[in-house]
């Protein structure tokens, strides 16, 4: 394949399957959205499948909160949970249940409030 070929997003992610509320469906965002990403080339998805991070996970010591829908049907909680358990910085992994993977676009007034509550956790006495 060519490396500049554009693979439309729709080509792993099913668009009309998921549901935001407001717009429809992801598909109904992205074509109202004129910053949307509708395609990745091939080069784009190489990288994202094979590039090795910066260091192992079990070294990563910036405190790391983990937000995870409960109902996201791209990254499943299992998943999710096994990248937590390898982390062994300060870290929270935040589940909000009856969320899905649209949850930022979604709901933010709901994802936000537990992402403030961590990062006024880390801040203390006017130091991080």
């Amino acid at each position: 394949m060519f490396p500049k070929q554009q693979i439309p997003i729709t080509t792993y992610i099913d668009h009309k399957r998921l549901k935001i509320p407001k717009y429809g469906t992801i598909q109904d965002f992205v074509e109202q959205d004129p910053l949307a990403i509708k395609t990745i080339s091939v080069r784009a998805l190489w990288s994202l499948s094979n590039t090795r991070l910066g260091r192992p996970i079990e070294q990563i010591n910036t405190p790391l909160m983990i937000l995870q829908p409960g109902n996201d049907e791209i990254f499943p909680l299992d998943y999710t949970q096994h990248l937590f358990d390898q982390l062994t910085c300060q870290k929270q992994l935040c589940v909000l249940p009856d969320m899905t993977h649209t949850m930022m676009v979604a709901a933010p007034h709901i994802a936000v409030k537990p992402i403030i509550e961590w990062l006024n956790g880390l801040y203390v006495n006017g130091e991080w």
